[in-house]
């Protein structure tokens, strides 16, 4: 479940100049978990290539 943070936690750190990102925590989980399940798949195929040369 995304935590949606109030307008007043989003403003202030910019008003201060920092950069605070405002994300959606949901669709970072949904992008890490398609980064593992693509990361299993090519790892599969590259675990026999050697890389040295």
């Amino acid at each position: 479940m995304a935590i949606e943070q109030s307008g007043e936690a989003v403003s202030m750190p910019q008003f201060i100049d920092a950069n605070w990102p405002g994300t959606n925590e949901n669709g970072v989980r949904d992008l890490a978990a398609r980064v593992r399940d693509f990361a299993g798949a090519v790892g599969g195929r590259v675990d026999g290539v050697d890389f040295s040369s």
